[in-house]
Order: C-alpha cells, then structure tokens, then sequence
C-alpha cells in the first residue's frame, strides 16, 4: 500500500509541477529544445518554401552553440530536436551531437532527414552511435512512392526513405538501447489521402514509431499565405485521422480546434519548449 501511494504522489506532482512551481514562485526550466541546426535544404516540398530562401549569414558556430546549451537553465532538458531545414546538410552535425550528448548526458537527441542524402545520414548515425549517444531519427513520409517524391518535389526520395530504413533497422539490431526510428507524416490537404497508406506502411516496415504532425503556416517556412485557406471539406476526415491517434493532450486539443473550442488549462509550453 505505501508503494502505491509514492507512486500515485510521484505522478501527481510530475503531473502537476509547473502549476506547483508557479505559485511558490520558481522558475519553470525547459524540458524539450528544438534546435535549428541550419536553414538549407535539399527538399522542394509544395507546402513548404524554407528551401527557396537564402541560407542565413552567420548560423551559430560549434562555441556558440556549447555556450548557449551550457547555461544552467538549461540542466532539466530532456529531449532535443535537431532540425532544419535539412540537419544533415551541415558539415560539423556529427560534432553538434556530440557536444549534445556531453552536455546532456541524459536526453534523447533525434535527428531529423528527409533521407534524400541517405548515405550521409547513415555516416552520422554510425559515428554517433559508436561513440554511445541515444538517439532516435525522425525520416519525413507524405505518401507512398512517387506520390511522396511529388509533395516532397524530389525524383526518387521515397526510395531513399525505404532505403535509409532498412539500414537504420539493421543499425537498430547492432544498437538496441541506443536507436530508435520514427516516421513523421506532415497532415495537410496534401496529404490527406495518403494517411492510411503510410500509416501501413510503417508497420510493414517495423518502424518504432509513427508520429503525425499538423500542418503548420508561417514566416519561417514562407508559407504564411496558406493561412487563409478554407479546409471545412475535409474537417471530417481530418477527424478521423486525428482520432486515430494515441490519446495525449495533444490530440484532444487538436480535435477540439476543428469543433472551435479551446482546451481550459494552463499552457506552460512557453517555459517547457523552446526553439
């Protein structure tokens, strides 16, 4: 019986820990970070224009970057993101990794591709897991075959998805505590109509995970203009395939926006998440 009541005590307050922080007045550290890590890519996704952008002058360098993630705030983080843009595309991301693991002992780092350089990623994931770092590689699938290559506007990237996969896996089978695989599907009108062939698909192929992204317009991407968009013609379907999700906060929050509601609690995602 006391067993039972530490760990009903431990989740209430992990549960609840930004609320509890909040009113005695400390600071909410963040737990997740997503990182940047160069604005080229390789892509030329319709729903997407970041790759028709000049890449930025001055990304951060290597003792930059180890100055911004070794501030104390940051001693809490749990997971990050190494993003783009395509994160492959940047020369020292091996070394990026590295940094990461050294700084952050603890956290899941994952890396995302888009797999048109597959090779390249294989080279990183090897390096990296040799050397003991966890992590998890996030491969982006928008259809099946060259439906995916049409959304994505590159001639034979879902060969190179199915490719860098069946690599990954037999890196997987040498590194089982170290790798995992995920496969993100980005939900737009685009999209739509290839849901359930990629959801499919991944178990065919034995992905760890199959995560569904919503489709998301801004500055940042140069697709702000999409915004204005009316997709009540598809709301239904949208429902079903957001239903089909696992249950998280973040799948009832999406269900509700399509009904018009908004969720009543306190978002921390300001203090927990950053980018």
């Amino acid at each position: 019986m006391a067993n039972f009541f530490q760990k009903f005590a431990v989740r209430f307050y992990e549960g609840n820990k930004n609320i509890i922080l909040k009113l005695i007045h400390r600071p909410l550290k963040p737990r997740w970070i997503w990182f940047e890590v160069t604005d080229l890519c390789n892509s030329h996704c319709t729903h997407c224009q970041i790759w028709a952008k000049k890449e930025h002058a001055q990304p951060l360098t290597l003792a930059e970057i180890r100055k911004i993630f070794s501030d104390p705030i940051l001693r809490n983080v749990e997971s990050v993101i190494n993003s783009g843009g395509e994160a492959i595309l940047r020369p020292d991301i091996i070394e990026i990794l590295k940094m990461e693991h050294e700084l952050f002992p603890k956290a899941l780092l994952d890396l995302s591709t888009n797999a048109i350089w597959a090779e390249r990623a294989l080279e990183v994931v090897t390096d990296v897991l040799h050397n003991g770092v966890k992590l998890n590689v996030g491969i982006s699938l928008d259809g099946v075959g060259e439906r995916h290559d049409q959304i994505r506007g590159v001639p034979g990237n879902f060969q190179k998805v199915d490719f860098l996969i069946a690599r990954l896996k037999e890196l997987r089978a040498q590194y089982p505590q170290l790798l995992t695989i995920t496969v993100g599907f980005t939900l737009s009108r685009l999209t739509i109509n290839e849901y359930w062939k990629v959801k499919e698909y991944c178990q065919a192929v034995g992905v760890d995970e199959f995560a569904v992204q919503w489709y998301n317009q801004s500055s940042f991407y140069g697709n702000e203009a999409r915004s204005t968009e009316d997709e009540s013609d598809i709301r239904e379907e949208f429902k079903k395939i957001i239903n089909d999700q696992p249950l998280s906060t973040m799948r009832e929050r999406w269900l509700k926006l399509l009904n018009g509601k908004s969720i009543k609690f306190n978002c921390f995602a300001g203090n927990s998440f950053f980018a």
